[in-house]
């Protein structure tokens, strides 16, 4: 058993860190609603309510990267036999036509993709991934291989370069 990818360790750090941030923020309008310390000024009267709705956006916003990271399991792919295990279900490495992957999305740190492209068009994907190129690349190696040991004798005798004795 070979793991090729694991999903980040600080991602959880990260997302929690937008959510007490958005807690604060939160709580910075409420402090400025309840004692009205924006109220001196007609230029400053609506500050209250942007620290309101900034802090409910980060607070939104870190739940929903918690959310979609409790869902990415801790290993994401692992190789096994002939078989490539990715995130929880089993594709053979002959059904598998590549692997790719994807840096930030809208500049959110630490946000892995890869995506797993089957020979049939389907694709599985994975968020928050650790050294997401270079499993990218493993499993394109190991998929490039398992094609190369079927052509050359009906895929029978295909190992792993890393199970090669």
């Amino acid at each position: 058993m070979n793991i090729l990818a694991e999903r980040k360790k600080g991602a959880v750090f990260f997302a929690v860190g937008w959510m007490l941030a958005g807690v604060f923020l939160f709580a910075a309008g409420v402090f400025a609603l309840a004692t009205g310390v924006f109220e001196t000024s007609a230029e400053n009267s609506g500050v209250e309510y942007c620290f309101l709705v900034l802090g409910g956006a980060l607070i939104v916003w870190g739940a929903v990267m918690l959310f979609l990271l409790l869902r990415t399991p801790k290993i994401i792919a692992v190789f096994k036999e002939d078989q490539l295990v990715f995130c929880g279900r089993e594709y053979s490495l002959r059904v598998v036509e590549c692997a790719r992957s994807g840096s930030a999305r809208f500049g959110v740190f630490g946000r892995g993709r890869l995506t797993l492209v089957l020979k049939d068009g389907t694709r599985v994907s994975a968020l928050f991934v650790a050294e997401a190129e270079k499993a990218a690349e493993q499993i394109n190696e190991l998929a490039r291989a398992s094609a190369t040991a079927a052509r050359e004798d009906g895929g029978a005798a295909f190992k792993a370069p890393e199970q090669e004795e």
